[in-house]
This record gives structure tokens, sequence and C-alpha cells, in this order.
């Protein structure tokens, strides 16, 4: 819970296949001036590779936590600094200048990671991998109206496919855009298309941005792959997420809920971080769910009859469209 104007409830969700090993990590971080919720995805391909003087963790593993640390380290010092307290006309607002920022944060942490790891034995580690310590991000820093700002402001930097995403009364929206050479999100499940971007020790990675303004009450979130990528569709990934959290009593029970829908169907580690912008009226929530939940049941049952052929018109031609409105 938080005191940020407008802010219900965070909420998180974690599970790792192999106990103390898992490769995703997740940052939640909520103050009196802005609130942060990200997610982070060690490759397992390319971060295979276990180092003994890191208690034998894979690169993968330490990859996340790392970019995890350096995010949670920048926004402290972004707070600590006021730099999104003032409202006075002219204060800070973010930008392109912080992702900049955290792009060279990340670098510096995992390049000095990399070299102590180097120090191992008293020689430099020899790898196959073209990619050291490598992960995905996705972050949102949410401001509140101020009298610089009318409305909230939902601030995206990702790099990787793990996603950023916006719930509000007209449905999920995807903000983030995959680093993938599928660009289509329905295409890239069934293609398994290959990362064209990841965050990684000495690499020249890109962090993107994309800044969001926000007048209807909505939930924002980020998610790594192991969250939407067993559904055979964005609209049944919206549909399974919304009958997860509006069938529960709580935000404890919200989180189960939602634990329980990934773990049926993940074959990963997963990892969600979510904000819920509601104010005083969280029930709003809950009616914006199951409103779209009735818009999203006769879809879902076209699909469950006409498979992938109804599956791909529905998105092609009805879903899509409001699915990237906001991107």
């Amino acid at each position: 819970m938080g005191n940020i104007d407008s802010l219900t409830q965070s909420l998180a969700v974690y599970s790792e296949k192999l106990s103390k090993r898992g490769e995703d990590a997740a940052l939640l971080m909520v103050n009196d001036t802005a609130s942060l919720a990200g997610v982070f995805d060690g490759l397992g391909g390319s971060g295979a590779r276990s180092y003994s003087r890191a208690g034998f963790k894979s690169g993968a593993y330490l990859a996340s936590r790392i970019a995890a640390l350096t995010v949670r380290d920048w926004f402290k010092t972004l707070s600590e600094n006021s730099a999104f307290g003032s409202s006075a006309p002219g204060s800070f607002d973010f930008g392109e200048g912080e992702a900049a920022e955290l792009k060279k944060l990340l670098k510096d942490s995992l390049l000095k990671f990399k070299a102590a790891l180097k120090e191992e034995n008293g020689s430099r580690l020899k790898s196959s991998f073209s990619k050291e310590l490598p992960t995905t991000m996705a972050v949102q820093v949410v401001l509140p109206p101020s009298e610089r700002r009318k409305y909230f402001k939902a601030n995206f930097l990702w790099a990787g496919d793990s996603r950023g995403y916006i719930f509000d009364e007209d449905g999920l929206h995807q903000i983030t855009r995959d680093d993938n050479d599928v660009a289509d999100p329905f295409e890239n499940i069934s293609a398994d298309g290959k990362m064209t971007n990841v965050i990684y020790a000495g690499g020249n990675f890109t962090v993107h941005f994309r800044s969001v303004p926000m007048k209807k009450p909505f939930l924002s979130f980020a998610a790594s792959d192991g969250c939407f990528g067993y559904f055979s569709s964005p609209m049944e990934f919206e549909y399974h997420f919304l009958k997860a959290l509006a069938g529960a009593a709580n935000f404890r029970e919200a989180e189960r809920r939602l634990h329980d829908c990934f773990e049926a169907r993940a074959e990963d580690d997963f990892s969600f971080a979510g904000l819920f912008y509601y104010g005083d009226e969280p029930d709003v929530f809950r009616k914006q769910a199951e409103n779209r939940l009735q818009k999203l049941e006769p879809l879902i049952a076209r699909i469950r009859t006409g498979g992938d052929e109804a599956r791909r018109a529905i998105w092609q031609e009805e879903y899509r469209k409001g699915y990237l409105s906001l991107g």
C-alpha cells in the first residue's frame, strides 16, 4: 500500500521453476511522489554459465538481480533528490534523459560485476556465449497529477521482451514493443522470434522510453514473458488475467489467484508487478474488469468453437487496434 495520490494498492507475483535458481526478479517501490513497478528476466541461454564466486548462480540469475538493484538505487536517488516532488512550474518531469542515465548505470553495474567475476581463480573467464550477464527489463515510473501535469504520467522503460501494460475501462493495452524480429505480438506467440535487444555486460543495448498520460482510473503493470507467453493470444491473456483479479475478495487473494493463473500455464519463471490507481474507490477496478469481461466472453467463446482461424480473425479485425492503441 502506498501514499501517493490515488494509488490504491501495489501487487507483485513471482514464481521460479527451480527453487533458489529462478532467473526472474520483480521490483515495487512507492513513495510520496512517485511509484515504480518493474520486472527483469535473466536469459537462460546465453546466461546459463554458473559462477563459483557467486554461489554457482547462473549469469541469468545474477543479471536480473543486478539490474533490479541498479533500478532500485536509481529510483531512490531521484526520490531523495526530490526530483519527483516539486510541483512548481519548470520542475522535473521525467523523460529521455532519465532513460539515458539508467542505461549508463545498468551498463556500469554489469561491467563492474563482470570484472569481479573475471578475477575468479586469478584468470580471465573464457566463454563461448555472445552475451554475458544478459537480462530483459520492463520498468514503469508513474507520476501523479501536479501543477505542471494535469493527468497521471506513466513512464515506461524497457529492453527485451518483458512488457509494460495499462488496463483501463477500454481494456488491456500493451505499451512497450518487444525487441524481437517478429514485431506482431500475436504472431510472436507461435513464431518464437529472435531477441534483438537485451541488457548485458559490455553490450551496446538500448533502453527504450515511452510516456503515456492517464486521466482515467487505471492499472499499470510490468510482466515477464512467463506471465503472458503461454496464452494462445493477447485476448486470452487479458481474459484470464481479469478473471483472476475480478474474482478476488481482496488484494492478497488477488495475488494468490493471479499466481495460480500463471502457474497453471507457465513452463518458465514468471514475475509481475502492478500499481492500481483507483483512488478512494477500489471497487471501480472490479466494475471495469467485470464490464470488460462481458465484452470479451463472446470473443473467447468464438475462439473455443472456431480454433486458430477464429483466433486470428478476432485479433486482426476486432482486438489488435484497441490493444495497441496507447502504445
